[in-house]
């Protein structure tokens, strides 16, 4: 059992480290559209990347920790993965 806690909580602050990715690529590419007055499609794509995989990353061990629902037709973590 101190195995999978252990394991959770770094899952955990793994996928933080990517939220908090997406967040800064976004919020820098504000900035520079903002106060630079620069195109911002590096940004916005690196940052719509970062997220995109992320949320994958989320909605697998989602449907990992689900099993046999994860696939079920009609469950929420099964729509969320399509």
């Amino acid at each position: 059992m101190g195995v999978c806690i252990r394991a959770w909580t770094r899952a955990r602050c793994a996928l933080r480290g990517k939220r908090c990715a997406s967040a800064l690529l976004t919020y820098r590419g504000a900035w520079l559209r903002d106060v630079r007055d620069r195109r911002t499609t590096m940004e916005a794509v690196m940052a719509k990347m970062v997220a995109t995989e992320s949320a994958q990353t989320i909605i697998d061990a989602a449907v990992q920790m689900f099993g046999g629902r994860g696939v079920v037709s009609g469950e929420t973590v099964e729509r969320l993965y399509r």
